[in-house]
């Protein structure tokens, strides 16, 4: 008998197609065609729906805004319970209520973004407070020491602070508002629909500020005209949440 030379074994070709993946399975062209096809498949499903017709849910629209992954314009906002303010009484969402525009800020003493805009919460405060159309709300959800009661008492004391302002001192108002900015506003109307939500202006400079959204916002619809702009990011400092214990 004669046995066959390893020489003379044919040698096994990979196909020129192949592609190399690191777990070393290869891949060919005609795999990830299967592949596009069935992909595209998938999708026309979801996006038609089933035999019967039904829309696929993936066509909704998502329940939250842009830049806000909690609320979107026209959500309701959320209510809570009795907070302690810096004047020693509590408020519940309420007892703010039966404005015609409720301002809902969430800010803090420290963060140098929080601190520029100071003045302009206080001026917005003193601008509407008498006619008695906009009530501001100020929340403080931080939860470190230079943000403690006594320390927001301080710092109102300080700027002269009239408005609400009051201590949510286990963040969950910030967490159900999806607020996570210092500071961060919200405007609502007078059913506690969202129609504004983000930052003040578009520059904590005050001298470098060129678009006044939440401003521009409260006028338009007091003025009975759509809001241009209702939605922006809002700029500042993490809201500085509890540490969950291990």
């Amino acid at each position: 008998m004669h046995s066959r030379s390893v020489l003379s074994r044919p040698r096994s070709r990979r196909p020129q197609s192949a592609i190399r993946v690191p777990c070393d399975r290869p891949i060919v062209r005609r795999d990830r065609l299967r592949f596009a096809r069935l992909a595209t498949a998938l999708g026309l499903f979801v996006l038609i729906g089933v035999s019967d017709g039904s829309s696929a849910r993936a066509a909704e629209p998502p329940l939250f805004g842009k830049y806000n992954m909690t609320l979107d314009i026209g959500s309701t906002a959320p209510t809570w319970e009795p907070l302690e303010g810096i004047d020693g009484r509590r408020y519940g969402s309420d007892d703010v209520a039966g404005a015609a525009l409720t301002v809902v800020v969430f800010t803090c003493n420290g963060c140098p973004y929080a601190v520029d805009y100071e003045d302009r919460l206080v001026a917005l405060h003193r601008r509407w407070k008498d006619e008695g159309k906009v009530r501001v709300v100020a929340i403080n959800s931080n939860a470190i020491p230079d943000d403690s009661l006594d320390a927001m008492r301080k710092r109102a004391e300080e700027k002269s602070f009239e408005f609400v302002y009051l201590k949510d001192p286990e963040s969950k108002l910030a967490e159900a508002f999806g607020a996570v900015r210092t500071p961060e506003w919200f405007l609502l109307d007078a059913d506690r629909k969202v129609i504004y939500m983000g930052a003040f202006d578009d520059a904590s400079d005050p001298e470098k500020v060129t678009e006044r959204y939440l401003e521009r916002a409260i006028e338009a619809q007091l003025a009975g005209e759509p809001i241009a702009t209702t939605e922006t990011a809002p700029v500042g400092c993490l809201v500085r949440r509890p540490r969950p214990r291990r």
